[in-house]
Formats: C-alpha cells, structure tokens, sequence
C-alpha cells in the first residue's frame, strides 16, 4: 500500500469586518464602493436583508414586525416579474 499523502487548503481569509451577519469587507474603502455600486434592486434586497437581520435579533416588537413583513412581501410581489399573456392561435 501506498502513502496518500492529503493536501491540505489554506483556510479562507475571514474578512476584517462583517456587517448584517453575512457581508464581510477587508477595509472601510472595501464598503464604500459597495454602497456606490448598489442599484435600486440591490438596495431593495439589501434593506430586506437588514430588516430580517434586525428581526433575528429582536430588534421589532410583534405589531412591528406584522408591519415590516407586509411591507416586505408587498415589495417582492411588485417586484416579481409580471406575467405575459400569450396570444392564443
């Protein structure tokens, strides 16, 4: 028999800083350009992200987060794309 020898893979670099649970930049000019390239869509994702984020962690009392979660599911219903009717023949 012969000796496998494993490779082993460098662990991931953690990122220096991680903000709403799941986004992790190097450096503050890291963020900066994120938030410059966020288009509508993104930003919209990205506030429901952050609401559901605050809501893990307790940050909305019951009636609030009834609110909020209209609210949210009011954005992503007008935001899915609408059906086309096709013609039939």
């Amino acid at each position: 028999m012969s000796d496998i020898q494993e490779t082993q893979k460098p662990a991931p670099k953690e990122p220096a800083f991680t903000i709403l649970g799941t986004l992790g930049f190097d450096k503050v000019e890291d963020l900066d350009q994120f938030t410059e390239k966020l288009d509508i869509q993104s930003s919209i994702l990205l506030l429901i992200h952050a609401t559901n984020y605050a809501q893990a962690k307790g940050c909305y009392n019951f009636a609030e987060a009834s609110v909020i979660a209209k609210a949210i599911r009011n954005l992503v219903k007008t935001a899915e794309p609408k059906k086309q009717d096709t013609p039939t023949t």
